[in-house]
């Protein structure tokens, strides 16, 4: 038992000389964010239940996106992360598990910026409610609220954000 702790403790004082070694700028940092910005047109509005959110999309996607990424933002570095929403529809559960329409979010990322050069590019993102409903067996009754918009629609910008910020981690 002992002979493993050395041999433990010799690889950790090791790995902590190597790193003392670097030089200062050398070591390695997580990447950073400097700027959340979200845009969307009209055109992204794809059914009536969606243009009740329109207003609020770019907001809360930013501040969810910043929730994420609390310790990977900074107001001086980082890169800047753009988001233009192609796409936001809105459905009740009925619909979505009938397989009429399905609430959605889509849009472009695109990652600019960043000194380091450890983030760049850009992605298509998109999420919907389909994953959120379990399959249902036969047989068996269904009940579903018509009125689940706003359920929805945080689901939506909970997933997206979490697919941004997990690009950045």
């Amino acid at each position: 038992m002992f002979s493993k702790m050395k041999i433990v403790t010799a690889a950790a004082l090791s790995a902590a000389s190597l790193l003392a070694a670097l030089p200062a700028g050398a070591m390695p940092t997580a990447p950073m964010v400097k700027d959340v910005h979200v845009s969307a047109d009209v055109s992204a509005i794809a059914n009536p239940e969606a243009a009740r959110y329109f207003a609020r999309i770019a907001p809360d996607l930013e501040a969810a996106i910043e929730a994420r990424l609390v310790d990977h933002l900074s107001a001086d570095l980082g890169s800047r992360i753009v988001i233009d929403i192609d796409e936001l529809a809105l459905s009740d559960s009925f619909k979505t598990v009938t397989g009429i329409e399905d609430a959605v979010l889509a849009g472009k990322v695109v990652m600019t910026g960043d000194p380091a050069g450890v983030m760049g590019g850009s992605y298509q993102v998109s999420v919907s409610t389909r994953a959120l409903i379990p399959a249902q067996d036969l047989g068996k009754s269904v009940v579903v609220s018509t009125r689940d918009e706003p359920v929805y629609y945080k689901a939506l910008v909970e997933s997206f954000a979490e697919s941004v910020a997990a690009q950045v981690k």
